[in-house]
């Protein structure tokens, strides 16, 4: 797209938002201004308009399993990494569950799901019937069916690719095996995993020497560790996110609840990470109104412990910053 001899910033804006809307997340808009006093005008609306047309939303596959638990953009799914074997094995011509979540109003939008039948990630060419009410507004879960059509999956170890994409720009994969048609459909998608030693994280280093929960569908506690690192990085880099990522506090309670949150033990003894860290990330983080619903707190009730320590150690930790005040300016007035 050339934008030529423009002197109409609302023009300006139309035409990054339509460019915008060619390619989620990446604008590239050519400028060729000629050389006038309202040049400069001109770019700095064009750099508002780009800030305001990128559309920042979420929404994920939680049943089956997807490679990334997480709402990604990544295409062609969503990032992740491929388990060594299918998280769940589909009958032909049956119908299943599957579960799109959407936590932010503006991660919306009609979704579509096709199969490679080789287990990659390029030839998402057979498509697969799905029946439901297709995301439009706000924040839900939406519940779909969908039939698997009559194919059969030659990757490794029997795995079909399962791609989950919404209009909005939302991916994700699944691991799925497919076998010939029979009366009694397969179980459906467990939501269990293996029990393994996280050893050797980076990111979530308090979690090492812990006993995991890495549910199906993730491959081992490092591959999930550097998932989170990058959810962490993105989320506060995303000013749509986050109003106040850089303020003090802010990011150790919001790696504590993603790390605990994401690194269950495997007795079941809680789900999800500590009350008081998901309070404190959105409090001083300063979470955006529109992603208010990506960490809900209600949902996390433990206030107890997880696999990061005590949920104590969590918090605003604002109380000793306000008495620190308080102190000084008594001791200013004396």
């Amino acid at each position: 797209m050339a934008i030529k001899y423009l002197n109409d910033c609302s023009t300006v804006c139309l035409l990054a938002q339509l460019q915008q809307q060619t390619a989620h997340h990446v604008i590239l808009v050519e400028l060729a201004f000629m050389f006038t006093k309202k040049g400069a005008m001109l770019t700095n609306w064009l750099m508002v308009c780009l800030l305001a047309a990128v559309v920042l939303g979420h929404s994920k596959l939680t049943i089956p399993a997807a490679w990334n638990p997480n709402p990604s953009t990544t295409q062609p799914c969503g990032g992740g990494v491929a388990p060594n074997g299918p998280v769940v094995t589909y009958t032909q011509g049956n119908t299943y569950p599957l579960q799109w979540v959407v936590v932010a109003s503006d991660g919306n939008g009609p979704i579509t799901v096709s199969l490679d039948t080789n287990g990659g990630t390029t030839a998402f060419s057979v498509p697969v019937t799905v029946a439901g009410v297709m995301p439009a507004t706000g924040t839900k879960t939406y519940n779909f069916n969908i039939t698997i059509p009559n194919v059969s999956c030659s990757g490794a170890n029997g795995k079909c690719t399962m791609q989950v994409k919404s209009t909005s720009g939302w991916y994700a994969c699944s691991s799925v095996a497919i076998t010939s048609a029979v009366s009694t459909p397969s179980p459906a998608p467990s939501a269990t995993g293996t029990c393994m030693k996280a050893t050797g994280l980076t990111f979530c280093d308090s979690v090492n020497g812990n006993d995991v929960l890495v549910p199906f569908g993730q491959t081992d506690p490092i591959t999930m560790d550097n998932v989170l690192r990058g959810t962490f990085n993105n989320n506060l880099n995303n000013p749509a996110v986050f109003a106040t990522p850089n303020a003090t506090f802010c990011q150790s309670n919001y790696k504590k609840f993603l790390c605990g949150r994401q690194f269950q033990p495997c007795d079941g003894s809680y789900l999800g990470g500590c009350n008081q860290a998901c309070v404190a990330l959105n409090s001083i983080c300063s979470i955006k109104e529109v992603h208010i619903p990506l960490y809900p707190c209600d949902s996390y009730p433990n206030t107890k412990s997880d696999n990061t320590g005590s949920c104590s150690g969590a918090g605003s930790l604002r109380p000793p910053i306000i008495l620190f005040v308080v102190l000084f300016l008594l001791y200013i007035m004396n």
